[in-house]
């Protein structure tokens, strides 16, 4: 019986301009994705396998072709609608952690899902992206020890807030009632998170380290910590840029051999870009990038 194609790419280009100069970066680039397959994409530095990932998350947009995810087409949508499939349809993994220094290794798992709020229940999915855009535009700002604080502290306040705002015209007994049932279904979701948080934390092997801040944890600690903050939501696919790019070849092998894990016994498509030819062996399939196309 044939799988259903989770993503299609159908040539695809992408050009970027450097120094005056247009570059080609992918060419008329073809791939279809099945549900549940776990895929490495190969190639030399340069050969535009970032690009390709950055593509297929909806990160960059493409010059030319067509991106279907779960057979809709997506490379034509406006913003606010590509950032809806970013948000409940794909998970993103980075050389780099990006966790959080101030929360527990749990905490930052919880988070995407809290940001989420009433979707984690409804859809479950979630993209983590670098740099600001990681964690939605109403994560507390790590840069601002004010905010900071208790995260679910912030989180209720929030929501508070949001009820006061909306019932300025309400009675007084209205906008308390309303005020406790927010309170509620936030506590009551926040403990629904932290049970699947914990899980997932079991799951990499770190149920003994949930409440270490990432300055207390390794290397391949903090990317387990990542693949966990990555299913918290329980994306369609994950793509993973290089995650084993910071670490030696011991904690690389546990990564991959994680993945394959979540890969067999949760059915989770992975698409994976990396250097590393010997751990791309135990993926489904590995794919060649050169000059811009799949070889």
């Amino acid at each position: 019986m044939n799988k259903k194609i989770i993503m299609k790419l159908e040539n695809i280009d992408k050009f970027y301009e450097e120094t005056g100069k247009k570059l080609h970066i992918l060419r008329g680039l073809n791939l279809e994705v099945e549900e549940g397959e776990f895929i490495s994409i190969l190639g030399r530095s340069g050969s535009g396998k970032s690009t390709l990932l950055n593509v297929m998350g909806l990160l960059d947009k493409v010059d030319g072709g067509k991106i279907f995810i779960d057979e809709k087409e997506v490379s034509n949508l406006k913003e606010d609608e590509r950032n809806y499939i970013k948000n409940n349809f794909i998970s993103f993994i980075f050389q780099f952690h990006y966790l959080l220094n101030e929360f527990t290794a749990l905490e930052n798992v919880m988070i995407p899902a809290l940001l989420n709020n009433k979707k984690w229940r409804q859809r479950s999915l979630c993209s983590l992206s670098p740099a600001s855009a990681r964690l939605g535009a109403d994560a507390p700002n790590p840069e601002n020890k004010k905010s900071n604080g208790d995260f679910l502290e912030y989180k209720k306040e929030e929501i508070a807030s949001g009820v006061r705002r909306q019932d300025s015209v309400a009675t007084s007994e209205q906008r308390s009632g309303r005020a406790q049932k927010s309170s509620y279904n936030f506590f009551k979701l926040k403990k629904e998170v932290e049970q699947e948080a914990k899980r997932l934390l079991e799951i990499v092997g770190l149920g003994e380290r949930i409440n270490h801040k990432p300055n207390q944890l390794s290397g391949g600690e903090k990317q387990r910590v990542a693949i966990a903050r990555a299913m918290i939501n329980k994306p369609n696919i994950i793509l993973a840029d290089e995650p084993t790019g910071n670490l030696d070849e011991e904690t690389s092998e546990v990564i991959f051999s994680l993945f394959k894990k979540l890969n067999k016994e949760f059915k989770q498509t992975i698409i994976v870009v990396t250097h590393a030819r010997d751990l791309s062996k135990i993926t489904d399939r590995q794919l060649y990038l050169k000059k811009g196309i799949i070889e």
